[in-house]
C-alpha cells in the first residue's frame, strides 16, 4: 500500500484490495493480543480504568462543522468568492495589486522589448539604404569617366580594350538599375511597416481609452469626448495639428483630459468668486448756512448794525418770554 501522502498527492495511484485490508488487520489484531498478552497485571487495570473513564461515545464520527468568524467579508478571487476573516483581506489586497502591477510591469516590458526591436530592425534598414546608396555614387563617378568616351574612334584604336570598356560600362549601368529599384522597395516596404505601425498604435490607444479610468477621471473613449480633449489642446494650449496626430499614448490622452478638467474647474471659479466692481457712492453735501457761518455784524454799517442788534435784542425777549419772535 503506497503511503498516505502519496495517495493524496496522486489520486490514480493503486489502492489496496479489501483482502490484504483483512489480512493487515488480522495481523494487527494478533500484534494486538501478543501485547496485552505480554502486558504486567497492573498495566492492564491502569488501561481498563482508562477505558472506562473515556469511553467511546462516537462523537468524533460527526463532521466538524465550520462557522464563518463575526468578522469574516466577501472576496472575489478570480470569479469565485471566498470568506475570509477581515483582518486578512489586506493582504489579500496588497497581494493582488502585486499581482495586476506586475502583470502590467510585464506588459509594459514586452511593448518596451517590441519597441527595441522595431526601432533596430528600422536603424538596420537605414544603414542597408545609406549603404547602397554610397554604392550609387560610387558606380555614378565610374559612369563619369564613360561619358565622354568616342567608342567608335575607340574601337578603332584598340577593338578588344573598347570591346572591354564598353562590356564594363554596360555592367555598371544594370548595376546601377538594378540598386535603384532594390532601394525604391526597401522605401516603400519602410512606409508600409511605418502605416502598419501608426494603424496598430491608434488601434492600442483607442481600445486602452475604451475602459473607464476613474483614478484618472477618465470616462472611457467616444467621438464626442475626443472632440473635447483635442478642441482643449488646439485651442487653450495651442499644441499644433501635426504635434497632436503624433500623440499616440493613453497617458498623455488622459493627461490632457486632467489638464482640461482641471482647466475648466478654475474658470468656473473664478466665474463664481468674481466680486462686482464697487461704484462709490456720490459724497452727499452736507448743507450749511455759509451766511451764517460767515457773518460777522461788526462788519455792517451803522445803521444795518442798529437794525440788526433790535432784532436780536426783540428774538432774546421773545425766547426770554416764550413767546415766537416777530420776523
Amino acid at each position: 500500500m503506497p503511503p498516505e501522502d502519496d495517495f493524496l498527492l496522486n489520486p490514480n495511484a493503486p489502492v489496496s484490495s479489501p483482502e490484504s485490508s483483512n489480512s493487515d488487520d488480522t495481523n494487527s489484531t494478533n500484534a494486538t493480543n501478543d501485547t496485552n498478552d505480554t502486558q504486567e497485571p497492573d498495566e492492564l487495570l491502569d488501561s481498563e480504568e482508562n477505558s472506562d473513564e473515556n469511553p467511546d461515545t462516537g462523537e468524533g464520527d460527526d463532521e466538524e462543522v465550520l462557522v464563518a468568524p463575526e468578522d469574516a467579508v466577501d472576496l472575489e478571487i478570480e470569479g469565485e468568492t471566498y470568506v475570509i476573516p477581515k483582518k486578512l483581506q489586506d493582504a489579500f489586497m496588497r497581494q493582488k495589486d502585486y499581482t495586476e502591477k506586475t502583470t502590467a510591469l510585464s506588459q509594459q516590458r514586452q511593448a518596451y522589448e517590441a519597441q527595441q526591436e522595431t526601432f533596430g530592425e528600422r536603424v538596420q534598414m537605414q544603414e542597408a539604404l545609406l549603404n547602397d546608396i554610397t554604392e550609387i555614387k560610387s558606380v555614378d563617378m565610374r559612369l563619369a569617366e564613360y561619358a565622354n568616351v568616342d567608342w567608335q574612334a575607340a574601337s578603332q584604336r584598340n577593338p578588344q580594350a573598347a570591346q572591354q570598356a564598353w562590356f564594363e560600362y554596360q555592367q555598371l549601368k544594370d548595376f546601377r538599375s538594378s540598386k535603384v529599384q532594390e532601394i525604391d522597395a526597401k522605401i516603400e516596404k519602410r512606409r508600409s511597416d511605418n502605416a502598419a505601425q501608426e494603424a496598430k498604435l491608434v488601434q492600442e490607444t483607442v481600445t486602452a481609452l475604451k475602459a473607464p479610468d476613474s483614478a484618472l477621471a477618465w470616462p472611457g473613449h467616444s467621438p464626442e469626448h475626443m472632440t473635447k480633449v483635442a478642441s482643449f489642446a488646439k485651442g487653450t494650449l495651442g499644441i499644433p495639428p501635426d504635434d497632436l496626430k503624433r500623440i499616440k499614448s493613453p497617458i498623455a490622452v488622459k493627461t490632457l483630459n486632467l489638464a482640461r478638467i482641471g482647466y475648466e474647474y478654475l474658470q468656473s471659479m473664478k466665474a463664481r468668486t468674481k466680486t462686482p466692481a464697487i461704484v462709490p457712492e456720490p459724497v452727499k453735501q452736507v448743507p450749511t448756512n455759509k451766511s451764517q457761518a460767515s457773518f460777522d455784524p461788526m462788519k455792517l454799517p451803522m445803521d444795518k448794525w442798529v437794525i440788526h442788534e433790535r432784532k436780536r435784542m426783540a428774538k432774546k425777549r421773545a425766547e426770554l418770554n416764550g413767546q415766537n419772535p416777530r420776523p
